[in-house]
């Protein structure tokens, strides 16, 4: 309760009092909450994630963008995280979190849309200890993009027998009843919002407004220019002045660099000591690229670029700056407007924006649809932003004259919400029942048809036809089996769902591997960025088309890697797309070769934050490809060679260094680890040795040189323990020794906690007494006895609090007991007899710590039955 009232303040909004009082949230009701931007949506979910996790169950909150599961997740980790529960996130870019996830080791978990359908293919079960599923924008199914990957989902929840909470969040809806009705949640409708919101347009001096609340039309004054840039620097100006925080929405990322920097220039916006040094703080651990000094003397003067050229990092910066109010303007992308959480008083809006081609093209301008301007013109006018007189937010589209104001007016302010379309019907059809197959919940066509009408596509309406062609296609590709024993959904089949590939893109890969796999890493990857998924990433700019085609033309010189004497030999002009593919083969293989990163932006005339999501983007396409022909064909050498390709396109490093990358990447930048690399340091205690000289010559930041020594502690006390691990019953000559009794009191003497071994009594800190109660839990609760290290800690230190936790215990009075064992894959078990250990878990109980309290809980019924 603390920790929300510091994060919200001390009373409730309207909203949240209704969930409460009349739509009984917290006693387990599934609701529909449909109300706009800054009323408190999100809390609600937030409380029915802790209702779930005080009743032994978990907590899933779903996010439509990486971007907000990242925002989301920080705020979880930082206010339940830091109360002792378990947070972890769910997304392409953490798969080190997926067998936690997967093992059901968390607390609450943050995950994407794809994420929690993957989820779903590989453990449906999991469902069975979750209470609380949050859903967050669940407009999106609508969304042209992962509308079908939610609608899937929650098609399969709302089928099976199992019945968490289910609250829905959205924006106003054409029809929320039938979405209610179709989700099986009572809807919770709210029209009014906490801070008052003008929406309108401002054209030749004058701002025609609505007001959101009470629905009169207005009209004030504005500043005037000779065109619309003039016109939007004048209002944001005087906004600023008068101390009120400003945010545009504009179609390009170039556009928001240029209209940040000009507006510092026509507003003579001068550099603040203070605010120079916050931007120094802020991305000091960020890594060196183009844009970064500009960003960072821009925020110095209270203005700020966000577009995804910017890295996470960059644009963590950005919010944290407007958030606690020291950078007054924010200009921002249009596209980047759901991933992005920046309430201001005033937004200005740019109503298009751009689109990636459908069909190889370059991308192209289109007007926002209502639904992204209801989403964009919300930023204002939220609590807190308000002012001290209470002014309301005002959301400004910019026209030229009448005609326009009438037109955008029409089309934007008057306009209200259409029903939700489903997506469902344009996935692909093999690609729908091979979902269902991999989940288990369909065992044949039939039960393909039943679970289907339950969809939303299906509300009211005819279940979403497939014909026996589509089973039939599955069938001669590899994806089903059917014989006596009825249908299955193959390895193969298993692993393109589970992955996200599509079927056709699986069969693509499947296909070219016999005539590429003994190529050269540039036509791996060429051909690879031909498949289905590999089209989708997208390469912005033309990339000097001439250029590109010209590398593969007779006597270019450059045939020395075998794609382009491949190329050259077709003896023709590569089309725009392929020019393009070859463009982005160039980039990718610059990045895995270790080329540095101002000269690979240079040479792409891209930037850092882009070339990282290009890159990660074809990571994961060739992780996939390698696990379905892992599924395929175990043996495969290839299958190795992808891992390696998917492992250096996607971090920019060489196979080398993955060990590392997976140690040390958290940390350090990549020409950081590539500059290790070349010194011949490969793992982290070679960085040990290397010595904390080299440490601080290469890194600036204080609090990245703490946290890799930190690591680098570890190493030392790791290679401690496992010398003490392997040479103990060596030196004795004697074998290992329990103790006859292990106690776990838990009395509280002087800030430490009460054992007895064999009578004697210790008093352990608290870190160490949880350590030795969480060693003692999974003694007792499982099987085999195995605790992994992330269900002790989150992050580096387990060894570390273990080899303290065996300092403080001691060894004199029992030399020959190791007091655990570490099966070296991260698991640790106490060395005790079962039968020898006692545990007062009334004492427990009443420590105030949430995971010692949880584990005493599923303790006790143990403890009673021992």
């Amino acid at each position: 309760m603390d920790r929300w009232e510091q994060r919200f303040g001390g009373r409730l909004l309207p909203l949240q009092y209704r969930a409460i009082d009349e739509f009984g949230l917290m006693e387990g009701q599934s609701l529909l909450i449909s109300a706009p931007t800054s009323s408190g949506k999100t809390f609600c979910g937030e409380m029915a994630l802790v209702r779930a996790v005080l009743t032994r169950r978990k907590g899933i909150f779903l996010a439509p963008l990486k971007a907000v599961a990242e925002e989301k997740y920080r705020q979880f980790e930082n206010c339940y995280g830091a109360a002792g529960l378990r947070v972890v996130i769910g997304t392409r870019d953490h798969p080190e979190n997926d067998p936690v996830i997967a093992a059901g080791r968390f607390d609450i978990a943050v995950m994407v849309y794809e994420k929690f359908n993957a989820l779903l293919l590989t453990d449906f079960d999991l469902l069975g200890r979750v209470g609380a599923v949050v859903v967050d924008e669940v407009q999106m199914l609508a969304d042209g993009r992962r509308g079908a990957q939610l609608e899937l989902a929650l098609t399969k929840l709302l089928y099976s027998e199992y019945r968490p909470q289910l609250i829905a969040l959205s924006a106003v809806l054409g029809d929320a009843t039938g979405l209610a009705d179709w989700l099986g949640c009572r809807l919770l409708l709210e029209s009014g919002r906490p801070v008052e919101l003008r929406r309108g347009v401002a054209s030749e001096g004058t701002f025609y407004y609505r007001c959101h609340n009470s629905g009169t039309v207005g009209q004030e004054p504005v500043k005037t220019g000779k065109d619309n840039a003039e016109v939007l620097f004048e209002n944001i100006r005087e906004a600023v002045a008068a101390g009120r925080q400003v945010l545009v929405f504009l179609k390009s990322r170039q556009e928001t660099v240029r209209a940040a920097m000009r507006f510092a220039e026509y507003a003579a916006l001068v550099a603040l000591e203070e605010n120079r040094r916050r931007a120094v703080d802020a991305l000091v651990d960020e890594e060196p690229s183009i844009l970064h000094d500009t960003l960072c003397n821009l925020m110095a003067c209270g203005a700020a670029f966000h577009n995804a050229d910017l890295t996470a990092g960059q644009r963590r910066a950005v919010e944290e700056g407007a958030r606690t109010g020291w950078i007054m303007a924010v200009f921002a992308t249009t596209t980047l407007a759901t991933g992005i959480n920046l309430p201001a008083a005033v937004v200005f809006i740019e109503p298009q924006k751009y689109c990636h081609p459908g069909y190889g093209g370059r991308a192209g301008l289109r007007p926002l649809s209502w639904a992204e301007y209801e989403s964009m013109s919300g930023r204002a006018g939220r609590v807190g932003y308000e002012g001290a007189d209470g002014e309301p937010g005002r959301a400004m589209l910019l026209a030229a004259g009448d005609l326009e104001r009438s037109i955008l007016w029409d089309y934007y302010v008057e306009r209200r919400p259409e029903p939700l379309v489903s997506q469902l019907p344009l996935q692909a059809a093999e690609d729908v029942i091979l979902d269902l197959f991999s989940s288990e919940m369909a065992k044949n066509p039939d039960d393909c048809a039943r679970i289907l009408k339950r969809s939303y596509s299906a509300c009211g309406r005819e279940s979403i036809p497939f014909g026996d062609e589509t089973y039939q296609r599955l069938l001669a590709n590899g994806f089903l089996t059917c014989d006596e024993a009825g249908w299955q959904v193959t390895p193969m089949g298993r692993a393109a769902a589970v992955t996200g590939l599509t079927a056709a893109g699986a069969r693509y890969i499947l296909d070219i591997c016999p005539a590429i796999s003994s190529g050269s890493d540039m036509q791996i990857i060429y051909s690879f960025l031909h498949s289905p998924e590999g089209r989708e990433i997208y390469l912005p700019g033309s990339g000097r088309h001439r250029r590109w085609t010209a590398l593969a033309a007779p006597g270019n010189g450059r045939e020395e890697d075998p794609l382009l004497a491949e190329l050259t030999a077709r003896r023709r002009e590569l089309t725009p797309e392929e020019a393009n593919r070859l463009r982005l083969t160039f980039l990718l293989s610059d990045w895995m070769d270790g080329t540095k990163t101002p000269e690979v932006e240079r040479k792409y005339t891209l930037h850092l934050g882009m070339i990282d999501t290009l890159a990660r983007q074809a990571g994961w396409l060739f992780s996939s490809a390698a696990a379905v022909i892992r599924a395929h064909d175990r043996l495969s050498p290839f299958r190795r060679r992808l891992e390696q390709i998917a492992f250096s396109v996607g971090y920019g490093l060489p196979p080398e260094a993955k060990p590392l990358h997976d140690e040390l990447g958290g940390v350090l930048f990549r020409g950081e680890l590539l500059r290790l690399y070349r010194q011949g340091i490969t793992d982290r205690a070679q960085v040990r040795a290397a010595g904390r000289p080299l440490l601080r010559e290469m890194i600036s930041s204080e609090k990245r040189r703490m946290a890799i020594e930190k690591i680098l502690e570890n190493t030392k006390e790791e290679t401690m323990l496992t010398v003490q691990e392997q040479t103990v019953p060596e030196q004795t000559g004697e074998e290992i020794r329990t103790p006859r009794m292990i106690e776990i009191e838990g009395t509280p003497v002087r800030e430490r906690y009460l054992v007895r071994i064999d009578g004697h009594s210790i008093t352990l800190t608290g870190k160490s007494f949880k350590y030795l109660v969480s060693l003692v839990w999974s003694r007792l609760t499982k099987d085999n006895g195995w605790v992994y290290k992330e269900e002790l800690e989150q992050g580096y230190n387990q060894a570390r609090y273990l080899y303290r936790l065996r300092q403080e215990i001691g060894r004199d009075f029992l030399p020959q007991w190791p007091l655990y064992e570490n099966n070296r894959s991260g698991y640790y078990r106490l060395v005790a007899d079962r039968r020898q250990i006692k545990v007062n878990v009334d004492a427990l109980k009443e420590i105030p710590d949430y995971e010692i309290q949880r584990m005493a809980a599923e303790l006790q019924p143990v403890v009673v039955a021992g």
